[in-house]
């Protein structure tokens, strides 16, 4: 993964692209020299199904971290990333350079260390944002993997909060009478 002059995000996803699955369907993918695991979901903005490499979902390292679901201050108008203070400790005191490292690919931001709301600067946290078509009530787990006065690293994972919609007919959730079952 690397950025160009440019500052355009260069994927190295190693899945081949021609391989389908079903629906959630977790199949092997040969890659030149290693072998990955894809995950075909639901979610995109052209209706297509996207690929994930199952590192996109991985266990966390034991490495500070933190979780926030996406409200409307992190994808509309503001566009705010403010991390919470139990993470503060972790982070530079300062503004420094950061590298968000998310689905195979990286930005390079700026991290606002230096006041009580420590957070990323708006253009740079809005191209993260619109690169990964993050929406409301998807969930984010930041993990700090390095943190010093000159860069701070952080290693990211999305996970969806849409409800499928094949279940929506089903139930609607709001009451003890009509739960949501998942089997």
């Amino acid at each position: 993964m690397s950025l160009s002059s440019e500052g355009n995000v260069k994927s190295m996803d190693k899945v081949d692209s021609s391989i389908n699955a079903t629906d959630g369907e977790v199949g092997n993918a040969l890659s030149q020299d290693s072998q990955a695991k894809y995950i075909e979901l639901h979610h995109s903005k052209d209706g297509l199904p996207q690929k994930l490499v199952d590192d996109d979902f991985s266990p966390l390292t034991g490495k500070p971290f933190c979780h926030c679901i996406v409200t409307k201050s992190h994808v509309h108008k503001l566009y705010l990333m403010v991390f919470p203070a139990s993470l503060h400790p972790d982070l530079p005191m300062k503004s420094v350079p950061a590298v968000v490292a998310c689905r195979g690919k990286t930005w390079e931001m700026m991290f606002m260390g230096g006041n009580s709301k420590k957070r990323f600067d708006i253009q740079s946290w809005k191209k993260f944002v619109n690169d990964n078509d993050l929406n409301l009530g998807d969930a984010l787990f930041w993990e700090v993997m390095e943190s010093s006065d000159e860069m701070v690293k952080f290693k990211v994972q999305i996970i969806r909060g849409d409800f499928p919609s094949e279940l929506e007919r089903q139930v609607n959730g709001e009451t003890e009478a009509t739960p949501i079952i998942i089997d």
